[in-house]
């Protein structure tokens, strides 16, 4: 018996927000592959102070749809500039200061 085969498929991400709710079809697509794949997604509870999680029936349906496999984390309750990942790839172009 191999003992190290044994495997565990989670990941996590960032910025869970309505403004990145569409990128969650490439997980989606790895779900369909690996059945057993679990997702740790951090919000952000009220992006740019605009999308309140709690009020939309948007995110509702979404979650409703993925919370046999997606555990949503508190990430933050606001982001007032760019997301974590995009603002990581302004600031290397100059563009964004990244001591902020």
């Amino acid at each position: 018996m191999d003992y190290f085969k044994w495997q565990v498929n989670v990941c996590t991400v960032d910025d869970l927000c309505l403004s990145y709710l569409n990128n969650f079809k490439y997980f989606d697509r790895i779900k369909e592959e690996h059945l057993d794949f679990k997702l740790v997604a951090f919000a952000i509870a009220n992006f740019k102070n605009e999308e309140l999680l709690l009020e939309s029936t948007i995110f509702k349906d979404w979650f409703e749809k993925h919370k046999d496999w997606v555990e949503i984390g508190v990430h933050s309750y606001d982001h007032d500039g760019l997301p974590d990942g995009d603002r990581d790839n302004i600031g290397l172009l100059g563009i964004w200061d990244t001591s902020q």
